[in-house]
């Protein structure tokens, strides 16, 4: 079937190209032309898919727009799709005419995991050690991975996580160890150690909180409340007695000053009331 507008023609295609392996064509196929043509700016490209023919474990999401390239042989995937499963449509953009289809990529899911971590490395007796791993599935289907946590070779817990297509996930885990010693970690594979050390107890001293201050927040005080600070009160004490006696001995001598200061005024009245009239004209 052929349909033209203004030059541009779109044929759906009998038999298409053959898919790249671990893919499957979800939808009729179109040859659009004049093939070779190129346009400025981009054209948007809408494609109907039929949801049926999705594999099983393959997410909506995941398909994508491809054309093929008649030089190198094979389909090209579209960076660009967007996928709106409730129309059944996948959207791209293009800049010339080819041959157009919509693929599922089926890879069956393959795990692999990295990014081991342990922490803290080193912890007090009955504390808790958080080991996690980050396991990723670059196949394109769905899949389950079991994650087994080793000590010592020794099986310590399994868990199992299922990722989507093309995802990641973390995996973690929780353990604690009474005896002191190093722990040798092994998760599929995966080696590390964490060690556990003797908690060092102080006679007399007592555990206390490191305070955690927020900015804005009022600084809270060290001293509990009844508990009597000899120390602060004596210190404090003999600071108001020196003041004291420093404001005492300042009043004492500008006193006697003050004193001093009449007396003179005193003789010198005197010795000028005993004086002849003839002396004090002169």
């Amino acid at each position: 079937m052929v349909n033209r507008w203004g030059g541009i023609s779109v044929d759906k295609l009998k038999e298409p190209m053959p898919p790249p392996d671990n893919c499957r064509i979800i939808s009729l196929t179109y040859d659009i032309g004049p093939g070779g043509a190129t346009f400025e700016p981009p054209a948007v490209l809408t494609i109907s898919y039929d949801e049926s023919l999705i594999p099983e474990g393959v997410s909506e999401d995941k398909l994508v727009i491809a054309f093929w390239d008649a030089d190198s042989g094979q389909w090209i995937e579209l960076e660009d799709c967007v996928v709106d499963p409730l129309t059944n449509t996948i959207t791209a953009s293009v800049s010339h005419f080819t041959t157009f289809t919509v693929l599922a990529r089926n890879a069956p899911a393959s795990f692999n995991i990295s990014a081991l971590s342990i922490s803290p490395a080193e912890v007090s007796a009955e504390g808790e050690v958080t080991i996690s791993i980050l396991v990723s599935n670059s196949g394109d289907l769905a899949g389950s991975y079991e994650v087994t946590l080793m000590i010592d070779n020794e099986v310590e817990e399994t868990k199992e996580i299922t990722l989507e297509g093309r995802s990641s996930g973390e995996v973690t885990f929780g353990v604690s160890r009474s005896v002191p010693g190093l722990y040798l970690v092994s998760v599929n594979g995966v080696p590390g150690s964490f060690a556990v050390v003797e908690s060092v107890v102080v006679e007399g001293a007592q555990d206390t909180p490191a305070a955690s201050t927020q900015i804005g927040e009022p600084v809270s005080s060290p001293i509990q409340p009844g508990t009597t600070n000899w120390w602060l009160i004596g210190a404090i004490f003999t600071a108001d007695t020196i003041l004291l006696v420093i404001i005492v001995m300042w009043l004492l001598k500008r006193r006697r000053k003050a004193r001093q200061a009449e007396k003179e005024q005193a003789v010198t009245s005197y010795d000028l009331q005993m004086l002849p009239d003839k002396e004090l004209r002169e």
